[in-house]
């Protein structure tokens, strides 16, 4: 969700500006806005822009794959379970319904793809093929949706 569907950073940098100095999807990052959303009690994750493209992407693709939107909450801030929730429902509507799920590892999952923009929590253990956003050749929703029309001829 985060990073993909979800545009975390730009949020986050609203909400903490102190964080502008760290890397952009550094594991330094993400262990500080742990840190912050746990003992700040700030709550991000319900009000979060999507990404350009990825509600027109994710309705897309639920037309061709049996679409899952597979997120890892923050442990230390239990508000982030129902935050990520009402984002999906929220933002992606009816497609969407009853197509969360929150894990702390990702390759317990059973799938043809991931699409995520890290390599944490069980990413590379994943069964299918990770298409890892962000990243050349998936650097945002336009060549994702590019990528998978031509592998899969849809």
């Amino acid at each position: 969700m985060d990073g993909v569907l979800a545009d975390f950073e730009k949020s986050l940098y609203t909400l903490f500006p102190q964080l502008t100095h760290y890397a952009k999807g550094s594991d330094e990052l993400k262990v500080q806005v742990d840190t912050l959303c746990a003992t700040e009690g700030k709550r991000i994750f319900h009000d979060l822009a999507p990404m350009t493209g990825a509600v027109d992407a994710f309705n897309l693709l639920c037309e061709h794959y049996d679409v899952y939107m597979l997120s890892t909450p923050m442990w230390g801030v239990p508000e982030s379970y129902m935050d990520k929730r009402i984002w999906i429902e929220n933002v992606l509507g009816i497609n969407a319904e009853k197509k969360l799920i929150l894990s702390h590892n990702k390759g317990l999952l059973k799938g043809h793809y991931l699409i995520d923009d890290r390599l944490k929590h069980g990413v590379e253990e994943f069964e299918g093929e990770h298409i890892h956003f962000g990243q050349p050749g998936f650097e945002n929703w336009i060549t994702v949706i590019a990528y998978l029309r031509e592998k899969d001829n849809w």
